[in-house]
């Protein structure tokens, strides 16, 4: 094989001598007629969205006519999902079905009478690669992460809470322990205890990771159960969409903040609305003190209902406390493909809003490598301590 490789190389040099070629870049001229009269190798090459199977041999050639006026030369059949079901008033064709595959052949013989090449995905859906033979460990992933702040200079045994998991799919990838001046608020340190519509737990509401969360429709809730009665200058909230065709910014959410002394019978203590998503909001109470209290999610903008509305966190806090999640790194998730930026500026490097700007170095402390040296030190579920 190397041998060849070599041989193949030599060829290559001395055909590129014996012709002359040089590593000036060749002329081009650029002429005025073409300019006027495209030719087909320049023109527009477009995706073509084939959506819920919502196709017609009468659809395909319209799409094609209309494309072939307007200059369009190339089209890559991208077949996807957009509006759930949606009933179009035409059946729908399902991929690689007999139906599918005669609408296709129909296509590629239309593209062929006006002059239009023909692409397509290598796959059905939004993921281009995916499919049910896809299995949860061998499909894409993110990072995901449980925050808890304990006191340090000493051991401690103490098992962490998991993090989100998606499909039930999870897996531990380290422990981390860094120096922090911050100490848990006084929400953490109550331990409330969290659920969404009366029945399902809703630790992860507080876990420091904004990318957790519960899928909220109109009217759900959140309920914070203390033992004892808790004052609350502030509220914390980070609703939560990391992708929308529409403007993120102007998407608006409305809530209704309620108490009671029973966990029975409640009283509206506060509306409040939030503009744009996918930030950590600071709604200012008057100085509540209750031992039960109610979120629910009143209404919000009815734009790409398709895209659930995620409450990712939610804390009641003192004045002087700080919420779990706060980075002092600008657009952090715009920056880790977390979340579909706004604009070029998310990715820009700029000055950190903490007083803790960086974690150097020598503060880190990976716990699977000690792991490694103390054999008998057992690592808990979880990643981020």
């Amino acid at each position: 094989m190397t041998s060849g490789i070599k041989f193949l190389f030599l060829i290559l040099i001395f055909l590129l001598n014996g012709t002359g070629v040089t590593c000036q870049p060749a002329a081009e001229s650029l002429v005025k007629s073409d300019f006027v009269n495209p030719p087909p190798t320049v023109k527009i090459h477009t995706w073509w969205h084939w959506v819920d199977g919502a196709i017609s041999k009468d659809g395909i050639s319209k799409d094609l006519e209309s494309m072939h006026l307007q200059g369009i030369s190339q089209a890559t059949i991208v077949s996807v999902g957009l509006f759930n079901g949606k009933d179009f008033g035409i059946p729908r064709v399902p991929i690689n079905s007999p139906e599918w595959n005669s609408m296709f052949r129909w296509a590629l013989l239309e593209a062929n009478r006006l002059g239009i090449t023909i692409g397509i995905e290598n796959c059905d859906g939004w993921s281009s690669s995916g499919g049910p033979w896809i299995t949860p460990e061998m499909s894409m992933k993110q990072y995901v992460w449980t925050k808890t702040v304990v006191e340090g200079g000493k051991p401690i045994r103490l098992p962490l809470k998991q993090p989100m998991a998606n499909l039930n799919f999870y897996r531990d990838v380290a422990v981390v322990a860094c120096k922090t001046n911050s100490t848990n608020n006084s929400f953490r340190k109550a331990n409330p205890k969290i659920t969404v519509n009366d029945s399902i737990g809703g630790g992860i509401l507080s876990d420091g990771d904004p990318v957790s969360g519960f899928d909220m429709r109109r009217g759900d809730f959140i309920t914070l159960n203390f033992n004892h009665e808790f004052s609350a200058g502030k509220l914390a909230i980070y609703i939560r969409r990391p992708f929308m065709w529409r403007n993120m910014a102007i998407f608006n959410s409305e809530f209704a903040l309620s108490v009671s002394d029973d966990g029975r019978n409640y009283k509206k203590a506060q509306d409040f609305e939030i503009i744009g998503l996918n930030k950590l909001e600071i709604i200012s109470l008057t100085n509540l003190k209750s031992r039960f209290y109610k979120i629910q999610l009143c209404d919000f903008s009815n734009v790409d209902p398709q895209y659930e509305f995620t409450v990712s966190e939610v804390e009641l806090l003192g004045e002087s406390d700080h919420p779990t999640y706060s980075s002092g790194i600008p657009s952090l998730l715009e920056k880790t493909a977390s979340l579909k930026t706004l604009e070029k500026g998310s990715f820009d490097a700029m000055e950190t809003t903490t007083s803790e700007k960086f974690i150097p170095n020598e503060t880190l402390m990976n716990l699977q490598t000690q792991k490694a040296r103390y054999k008998s030190m057992r690592v808990p579920h979880g990643s981020i301590i």
